[in-house]
């Protein structure tokens, strides 16, 4: 059961998964929809329930989970994200290392990572969950939507 981004609801289908693939910041099945007669791609985080079947399928020799990731998201946008770890938030970069497309550590003791989000409100939900661990170095809309959001969240609390 998948519940598909901008779907009133989930949908039930029958899927043989090919592979797990990360990219584009998230975790990926990869494999044959029954549903939609093709191979697909399903993020991870919006499968509702699994129930195992018994029934035995084949990958293709020259399947390629990438190639159907790419082409996938080749038609929706992704922002580039880089923030700064600063020296005391270094251990949570380290812990998060998996997520990163790069991760540079710096002379100042700081980390600089990048990695790719779906769009600037999901990038600013990422970098807010650090805190002021991170800074977010690029791109500038990210930042001043974090400066925006940051105000108003101070807000909420100056009310009483």
């Amino acid at each position: 059961v998948y519940r598909g981004r901008g779907r009133a609801g989930p949908t039930q289908r029958g899927f043989d998964p090919y592979a797990l693939v990360y990219g584009y910041g998230w975790w990926y099945a990869v494999g044959f929809c029954h549903l939609r007669g093709e191979v697909r791609s399903f993020r991870l985080d919006r499968i509702v329930s699994v129930t195992v079947s018994e029934e035995a399928y084949t990958v293709p020799a020259d399947f390629d989970p990438y190639a159907v990731l790419s082409f996938e998201q080749g038609a929706q946008t992704a922002v580039r994200v880089r923030l700064r770890f600063l020296p005391f938030g270094v251990d949570v970069a380290h812990h998060s290392r998996s997520y990163w497309r790069s991760f540079e550590e710096q002379p100042d003791g700081s980390i600089l990572v990048t990695y790719e989000s779906p769009d600037l409100i999901w990038a600013s939900s990422v970098a807010l969950s650090y805190g002021p661990l991170v800074v977010v170095e690029e791109p500038a809309e990210l930042a001043e939507l974090i400066r925006q959001q940051a105000r108003a969240i101070l807000g909420n609390y100056e009310r009483g």
